[in-house]
């Protein structure tokens, strides 16, 4: 039994072993079942008897196939355990099934080989059916007693002997963290009235229809044009604002490509295990942040103003400034978890796992933001840099830009 023992460790532990010499860089977690390579070689023992056994009747083929399928579920695993990935991945599904497709062949060719040369070997030794089994036992018995002691890698036996206890002691710890928590937390009352956290939309969420120009009040008025006769002196602005704006009876001002920050919340139902709790799937939602930061260039001002004014908006109105579907390419995403009994934010440490089940997610709102002071902006010929504090002096300009009246009163007071 501790022959086969160490057998069986030495397959399921020894791959580990080596990626583990020297460095702690592995990304995987070891466990007693390995996320199931110790089955894996189970089964491969097995499916290897059970054809020794059969061989030559066909239905031995089929323990061949499952040998190899153990061993191609099990390369499938051990090739996750060094390769950059976080989670233990055994490739997706349809890969696996058709590298079990792919076995089918490859089992029957060893199949009619291994069958074909016993029978020949049988009947040149003139072997009848029981000699035959007990030769076949024989051969398999040698087989495994000469690679457990001559062949077999044995440098990481003492170490194999230490992951039980190590295995015993992690499910201790775990245990014990589980008992922790309950005591922490007590019944799943006690739980709700630990969380604190509240989950609370925006006030300010614009929808299409709510959208309008800033007021431009006549202390709002006046700090631009004091404003504007401040920095038009200023050499890192590029040009002088106070004779662009000028230059014109009328006043063109043309934003170059800038780019937009955009992040999206969408709310969707969920399931989830928290295994400490004596209500095991409690009703909670899932709050998924995506952002991303793309590069628009919009022919009318007035989308401009849109954007930049409006930081909390609805689906609709990014449909309507950067075009329907032209801004929902996200390169991040993040999850959190809420109690719908008072919408109460679950702590990461409690989740234990969330399985989506929302066909149909809920956009709640979408907040962007623009960099509109990364580039040059070119107000009547001249080139004109806006710092990131001057949002409201910009937008003052680009309502003047189809507001001849808000223009008039803008040269009136540079003057």
């Amino acid at each position: 039994m501790n022959l086969y023992r160490k057998f069986v460790d030495g397959l399921v532990m020894n791959g580990y072993n080596n990626l583990t010499e020297g460095s702690n860089g592995v990304m995987f977690s070891p466990s007693y079942e390995m996320s199931g390579i110790r089955t894996a070689v189970k089964i491969m023992v097995l499916s290897l008897i059970v054809f020794i056994v059969l061989l030559p009747i066909d239905t031995a083929v089929l323990f061949i196939w499952l040998f190899l399928c153990a061993y191609v579920y099990k390369t499938a695993v051990e090739s996750k355990m060094n390769n950059g990935y976080p989670y233990l991945e055994v490739g997706s599904v349809l890969g696996l099934f058709i590298n079990y497709l792919i076995m089918i062949p490859i089992a029957v060719v060893v199949y009619f080989v291994f069958s074909g040369g016993y029978r020949y070997l049988a009947d040149l030794a003139d072997l009848n059916q029981m000699e035959g089994f007990i030769v076949r036992v024989s051969i398999l018995f040698i087989a495994w007693t000469l690679y457990m002691f001559l062949f077999r890698d044995d440098k990481w036996d003492n170490r194999n002997k230490e992951w039980p206890d190590e295995f015993i002691a992690q499910d201790q710890e775990i245990k014990k963290e589980k008992k922790e928590k309950m005591e922490k937390n007590g019944s799943y009352g006690d739980f709700v009235n630990s969380l604190s956290e509240k989950f609370t939309l925006p006030k300010d969420i614009k929808d299409v229809e709510q959208i309008k120009d800033p007021v431009i009040s006549k202390k709002r008025l006046e700090n631009f044009i004091e404003w504007a006769n401040t920095v038009s002196n200023n050499d890192r602005r590029k040009s002088n604002l106070v004779n662009s704006i000028n230059e014109n009876n009328n006043l063109e001002i043309t934003i170059p490509e800038l780019s937009v920050s955009i992040t999206k919340f969408n709310k969707e139902d969920d399931a989830l295990d928290i295994d400490f709790l004596d209500e095991s799937n409690p009703s909670i939602y899932m709050i998924v942040d995506a952002n991303g930061t793309n590069h628009y260039e919009l022919s009318d001002n007035r989308k401009w103003i849109t954007a930049i004014n409006n930081s909390n908006v609805t689906y609709d109105v990014c449909d309507d400034i950067y075009g329907e579907y032209g801004w929902t390419e996200f390169d991040s995403y993040d999850e959190e978890f809420y109690l719908k009994e008072g919408d109460f934010r679950i702590p990461d440490d409690m989740v234990g796992y969330g399985a989506n089940y929302s066909d149909d997610p809920q956009t709640l709102y979408c907040v962007q933001e623009v960099y509109f002071w990364e580039k040059d902006i070119n107000i009547n010929g001249g080139k004109f840099r806006f710092k990131k504090g001057d949002k409201e002096h910009l937008i003052t300009l680009l309502i003047a830009s189809y507001k001849p009246s808000l223009l008039k009163r803008i040269k009136e007071g540079l003057r």
